[in-house]
């Protein structure tokens, strides 16, 4: 008798974690008046948007983002999109790092309202996430491309959940966002002011 295991590779986990963190992006700026109109002020922030018509603009571009990232999220899990979904996010995310990293050297002191309303100021820790995050896609987008037979064996198989845990023992260091996240119980996105 044949017995069915599932394998988690480092592509699956990818795929998984990154549509997590999308879906949880998307809810959280949705979710209220005050969540939309908290992220529309952090993109006219940390977008360097002027003050002539940086309202409609930063709104337009809020929506745009929003809409990308439900688009890459549920993109991660059709078949044949899932590699180039991957590499959007990852373009995507390290937009964001390169937005709140500008926005922090210009010396703007503000929550990058990422997961919806409320939060600390933004800082070093945010862009780092991003970072990781795209880092991720990157990873799951090789390991999606890469021909099976060189997947294959023990050493694929350690080096999978190695990446694995790496990236789940960076979630627990710290990162608030992901804690929130990867907990169950928690049914709202998080707001703190």
């Amino acid at each position: 008798m044949k017995r069915c295991a599932i394998i988690w590779s480092f592509e699956a986990q990818a795929r998984l974690s990154l549509s997590a963190v999308l879906a949880y992006s998307v809810v959280g700026k949705l979710a209220t008046r005050a969540a939309r109109d908290a992220y529309v002020e952090a993109v006219a922030s940390f977008g360097g948007l002027g003050p002539r018509g940086a309202r409609t603009a930063a709104q337009v571009l809020a929506a745009v983002i929003i809409t990308a990232e439900a688009v890459l999220g549920a993109g991660l899990w059709i078949a044949g999109y899932s590699r180039a979904c991957l590499i959007g996010t990852a373009v995507l995310l390290l937009v964001f790092a390169a937005a709140l990293g500008l926005g922090l050297r210009r010396g703007i002191h503000r929550s990058c309202a990422c997961f919806g309303s409320g939060g600390a100021p933004a800082r070093p820790l945010e862009v780092g996430r991003d970072v990781l995050l795209a880092v991720v896609a990157l990873l799951g987008a090789a390991r999606d491309a890469a021909p099976t037979g060189a997947l294959a064996g023990p050493a694929a198989a350690s080096a999978d959940r190695l990446l694995i845990a790496l990236f789940t023992a960076v979630l627990a260091a710290g990162l608030p966002e992901f804690a929130d996240i990867l907990n169950p119980r928690k049914l709202t996105p998080r707001s703190t002011a």
